[in-house]
């Protein structure tokens, strides 16, 4: 089964913290077949493993959720993600298609860059 989008970038989540998907799924109490329907693209977390993953990874929940192409809920933003989340709210079907688009690319280029810092560091 391929890996998704998400998938790869939280199996790097996961290694940096030298976790396996039963591990991280001990951590955020789910089961680790869940944990592989993620990383496959099967099935995406709900907002409270989204919360969790963020917690057991130590990463900013703003990051996951970018991860995962999507915007966080409100509790979860600071100010200014609050704003964008209100512009996305007013935009239409399409415009909001081309936006989550956008930022999935950008998401995808930032690991890309940092996959290759993390290589031109090892040699």
């Amino acid at each position: 089964m391929a890996v998704s989008a998400f998938g790869r970038w939280l199996l790097r989540a996961m290694k940096r913290r030298d976790l396996n998907a039963s591990g991280l799924a001990t951590l955020i109490g789910v089961k680790p077949p869940s944990v592989s329907d993620w990383i496959h693209g099967v099935t995406e977390p709900k907002t409270e493993n989204v919360q969790n993953i963020s917690r057991a990874l130590s990463i900013p929940i703003a990051d996951v959720y970018g991860a995962l192409g999507r915007l966080p809920t409100e509790a979860d933003c600071p100010e200014e993600a609050r704003w964008i989340l209100e512009m996305y709210r007013q935009m239409t079907p399409q415009s909001r298609k081309m936006t989550i688009a956008l930022l999935r690319d950008v998401v995808e280029h930032q690991q890309t860059d940092a996959e290759q810092d993390t290589c031109d560091n090892e040699d």
